[in-house]
């Protein structure tokens, strides 16, 4: 067992999900788009709505994949110097994507979540939870 998966145990309320979300209808895909997709690992309350506590305790755990354009980069959850919740990727350009209002969102199939990335927003779908 990896010490991670001890703590969390330690911690019975607070429950992770991966989250996959796929872009939604925009002007560049009228369909959507599965190739254009965030995998999170988050800390999810039982209304799908983040856990910040779990957060606080597990930050480590909460990471983020992005595939775009057929690239993939690896990152984590953050919060910024503005207090906004933000996807920082360790990819060569050290990109940042704004999670706008990710702490009043719901994660649930079917919601819609805002991301501010630097070509612009884009409006993502979750698709699929799935416990971690």
């Amino acid at each position: 067992m990896h010490a991670h998966q001890t703590r969390i145990r330690t911690h019975p309320r607070v429950h992770f999900q991966i989250v996959h979300l796929d872009t939604a209808r925009e002007r560049a895909h009228p369909t959507g788009s599965h190739d254009e997709r965030y995998t999170l690992v988050l800390p999810l309350k039982s209304d799908g709505s983040l856990d910040k506590s779990g957060w606080d305790a597990f930050p480590e755990l909460c990471t983020v994949a992005r595939t775009s354009r057929g690239l993939k980069a690896h990152g984590c959850l953050r919060r910024n110097d503005e207090s906004q919740w933000v996807f920082e990727f360790d990819d060569e350009a050290k990109s940042v994507d704004v999670a706008f209002r990710f702490d009043m969102e719901r994660f649930t199939p079917g919601e819609y979540i805002s991301v501010i990335r630097p070509d612009g927003e884009h409006v993502l779908k979750v698709v699929s939870l799935q416990p971690f």
